[in-house]
């Protein structure tokens, strides 16, 4: 990225200015404004805010404009590692089973055509040895619940890759894959949020998917293992009758089928476990979530959510709930619509919720009439009037500043319709999904504490950034909204 004063040196030219002209049209001093352009002085909100109406920007150089700026208020790591939070959540997009596809299997010619023993090196050679033992793992006669131990950091790039091969090619074979990975102390490393954030990146859209089960556990350490000649294959991935140690870079692999180191490196992994927490808790079905839900929020805390529409629950009456219903079990039926009314009622007497949702997902809603929170296999579609009565509420709330709901800026945080997140201040940052046959719910709490420092200043920051819409925007778009309902 280039310099604040070298950009802002380019976008008064491309405006037409002098510096001359452009430092009395916005009223800021010449001097001041050069030692602005040559980088000798930080700019203010104040000097920024009289320059930009004068500066003739594309929205692509207003978002680099803004960028450029941040970086110089906040610093280097913390512009880092909020960038990387804004980039997991517009990539976030929980990857769909190829449910036509037949699983993939080695040839049954013995364990003979196996990976042979030694050094492997180069990233593709690594990948291919990986992938075909865990292929390998999936047939073993004697392992009817075949499981996969590793013990390396979780952001290295060639588990995300070798994860999405394992998930189309083993999906009938109830593989398990446990994962203990270090995590960084923040304060102790540089750049440990960082650091813990690239993990979250890389194994979220994974920890949801039923073609394998997933399991993270994580410790803390002071820093990373870089440095290849003090630490030559500090990493290793256990197999029923395979170990593979891996190098600092996962670049390089050396496979051994010894018992011996079989039987020690399974300790040392077991040893490892017991001091390790996991790192998710997770729930498969909505009546077991709404529960934990509501126990969170006993204490009405500042409670922030990013969804594809808005928190429309909150104005769901116990009629609406009963009326719309589309479960056919009796039992099941009355726990969940009791559980389901309660969360409403509870939402409703929230004072410190702040939800950020799409403007596609509220139009959704407003044409479908279906809400997210309420997929298709749980409920009808709400009528045209009660659309109407549901918006109306949100629209009320808002102008009168009792919600501080806002809109999505989609040109600058564009996010899949799929993604629901979940801040609960100083208690849990929380993932709900449903798969797109609306069949499968999952949910996914995590209570590491740097990621929830990170994800707390993010959203605080999101509030009063470009990503978000201001409150008569919000307004605006529940407006077009009811208009839609009302005049087709």
């Amino acid at each position: 990225m280039k310099s604040f004063g070298k950009m802002l040196r380019g976008f008064i030219e491309n405006s037409g200015y002098t510096i001359y002209g452009i430092a009395q049209k916005a009223n800021i001093n010449r001097t001041t404004l050069q030692k602005l352009l040559s980088d000798e002085r930080k700019p203010t909100a104040d000097q920024v805010r009289k320059l930009r109406p004068f500066l003739k920007l594309t929205p692509a150089e207003t978002i680099e404009f803004d960028m450029s700026f941040e970086l110089i208020q906040v610093g280097e790591e913390l512009f880092e590692q909020r960038a990387l939070i804004k980039q997991l959540l517009e990539n976030i997009s929980y990857v769909q089973p190829e449910n036509g596809r037949p699983p993939r299997y080695p040839d049954d010619d013995g364990l003979d055509l196996l990976p042979s023993p030694g050094l492997h090196e180069g990233y593709l050679s690594v990948y291919r040895l990986l992938r075909e033992l865990i292929l390998w793992e999936c047939v073993l006669p004697k392992s009817a619940s075949p499981c996969v131990r590793i013990n390396a950091p979780a952001n290295m790039e060639i588990f995300r890759d070798l994860f999405i091969h394992t998930m189309r090619e083993c999906h009938e074979s109830q593989l398990s894959i446990m994962q203990l990975t270090s995590f960084l102390k923040p304060g102790a490393a540089k750049n440990a949020f960082s650091f813990n954030l690239e993990i979250l990146a890389n194994i979220l859209p994974f920890l949801p998917l039923s073609d394998f089960q997933y399991q993270v556990y994580y410790y803390y350490t002071d820093a990373p293992v870089t440095d290849i000649r003090q630490f030559s294959f500090p990493y290793y991935v256990l197999f029923s009758n395979t170990a593979v140690l891996l190098s600092t870079d996962c670049h390089a692999a050396i496979v051994s089928r010894d018992p011996a180191l079989l039987h020690y490196l399974g300790n040392l992994f077991s040893a490892a476990m017991k001091e390790a927490g996991p790192f998710t808790l997770s729930y498969h079905r909505a009546e077991d979530v709404l529960p934990h839900l509501m126990e969170m929020d006993l204490e009405d805390l500042p409670f922030y959510s990013l969804e594809y529409q808005p928190c429309l629950m909150s104005y769901v009456t116990e009629r609406m709930i009963q009326n719309y219903s589309r479960i056919q079990e009796p039992e099941d039926a009355i726990s969940i619509l009791q559980l389901t009314s309660m969360r409403a009622r509870q939402l409703r007497g929230l004072n410190h919720h702040i939800s950020i949702f799409s403007k596609n997902g509220i139009h959704h809603f407003a044409r479908t009439g279906q809400i997210a929170d309420l997929p298709s296999c749980y409920a009808k579609p709400f009528s045209e009037r009660d659309r109407i009565y549901i918006l109306e509420c949100l629209y009320r709330d808002i102008l009168s500043d009792l919600r501080h709901h806002r809109v999505i800026n989609p040109l600058v945080l564009p996010i899949s319709e799929h993604l629901l997140c979940l801040l609960h201040q100083n208690s849990g940052l929380d993932f709900s999904y449903f798969t797109n046959d609306g069949k499968n719910y999952g949910y996914l709490r995590i209570e590491e504490p740097s990621l929830l420092e990170a994800f707390e200043d993010f959203f605080q920051y999101m509030l009063r950034s470009a990503m978000v819409g201001t409150k008569e925007e919000t307004l605006a778009v529940i407006q077009e909204c009811i208009d839609e309902i009302k005049h087709p």
